[in-house]
């Protein structure tokens, strides 16, 4: 989260944690001091922090104050062709599809919808099959694996969802509590342990969702 926002401030609430400020502190030399190069300095420096915001913020639009920065639009110029508003469109299309993909890949979950103009046959109940070469076994073993595979992409993307487990006949036993525990066990150690999964945890739930 930290990474993908460099706009917001560092902050500490170490009380130990301390340091000293390069620019006025009380030992410098006020011979060599240049106020040119350090203000140069530290324009650069919020230039390079505001350009990784935008960098990371595309969706935020660019703003220009500058009354005398300008531009034609491509799509709207009055020396453009009049016959390219097909290929415009064709264009924006395009590229409304190509995001349209991105999220859906992103979120195997959701349903796939279809237009109603749009229609197949089943291969597995097409009026044209041969049931005598049917290996109905087969078909249901595919089918059985397909939706496996779809189960496990959803858990991939999704970290944060809890592993539920409908089977009776599964078990298992608590590594932490276990009867035949070692007395000897260091409790903060295995707080600290509990501690990093549930910040690795957390981790991969928020590289998943850079948006939250």
């Amino acid at each position: 989260t930290d990474y993908y926002h460099p706009e917001v401030g560092v902050e500490s609430v170490d009380s130990t944690s301390f340091g000293r400020n390069y620019f006025n502190r009380t030992s410098e030399d006020e011979e060599k001091l240049d106020d040119e190069e350090r203000a140069m300095i530290l324009k650069e420096a919020a230039s390079l922090k505001k350009l990784a915001s935008d960098y990371l913020h595309p969706e935020d639009g660019i703003k220009s104050v500058d009354s005398c920065a300008f531009g034609r639009n491509y799509f709207t110029r009055p020396s453009g062709l009049d016959n390219c508003d097909v290929e415009c469109e064709q264009i924006l299309a395009d590229a409304a599809a190509l995001k349209k993909s991105a999220a859906e890949y992103a979120h195997p979950e959701v349903k796939v919808e279809i237009d109603s103009t749009c229609f197949g046959r089943n291969y597995f109940d097409r009026s044209s099959i041969d049931y005598e070469d049917v290996d109905e076994d087969e078909c249901a073993a595919v089918l059985a694996d397909t939706l496996a595979l779809k189960k496990l992409a959803t858990d991939y993307y999704h970290p944060e969802v809890g592993v539920e487990s409908v089977d009776s006949t599964s078990f298992g036993r608590n590594y932490f509590n276990r009867t035949s525990e070692d007395e000897d066990v260091d409790d903060e150690e295995r707080a600290m342990i509990l501690k990093e999964a549930a910040s690795l945890k957390k981790l991969a739930s928020d590289y998943l969702h850079p948006e939250d």
